[in-house]
């Protein structure tokens, strides 16, 4: 997602910085490979593609969101408890955050959110600055196509 997302942003003229803990020699025309000091010093836009472990359930803690040197814009595609709903809250109230694009939020089963996720997220939905998607920024034509085919071959199965 990553790689996909700095290759589409290469006509637009941004300079993109990438961080990864444990992989390098991955930067190439599209991605500057930086250390993670250089991201807290350089974003106006942080997206995250990484994968839920111990180390980044809960890694954007209001601690680590003011180290980074300017305000700017968050963009999680990746997991949604990398942030919690109430850390948002606080770096957009306290203007850490210009903004923020969630495909993934902390607890994606709405039934099951505790009465203070429920009121987190209320005051994130009620934000301008603010955008929720679906889950499915990962999507393509080809993941779409088959996820219907995988529909309708369990559909003609329960029909038979």
């Amino acid at each position: 997602m990553g790689s996909a997302l700095a290759k589409k942003l290469s006509g637009f003229d941004v300079r993109i910085l990438a961080y990864d803990k444990f992989k390098s020699g991955f930067g190439n025309a599209y991605v500057e490979e930086v250390d993670f000091h250089t991201i807290l010093e350089g974003t106006d836009v942080l997206s995250l593609h990484v994968p839920l472990t111990p180390e980044t359930k809960n890694f954007l803690t209001l601690e680590v969101l003011k180290q980074f040197s300017k305000p700017f814009y968050l963009i999680n595609t990746a997991r949604g408890e990398i942030i919690s709903f109430k850390t948002l809250n606080h770096a957009l109230d306290l203007g850490i955050l210009k903004g923020a694009v969630l495909d993934v939020v902390e607890n994606e089963k709405f039934e099951t959110y505790t009465v203070e996720q429920k009121v987190s997220f209320e005051q994130l939905a009620a934000r301008e600055n603010v955008i929720f998607s679906p889950h499915i920024a990962g999507w393509t034509r080809q993941s779409y196509i088959k996820i219907n085919e995988v529909l309708v071959a369990k559909i003609k199965e329960i029909l038979k």
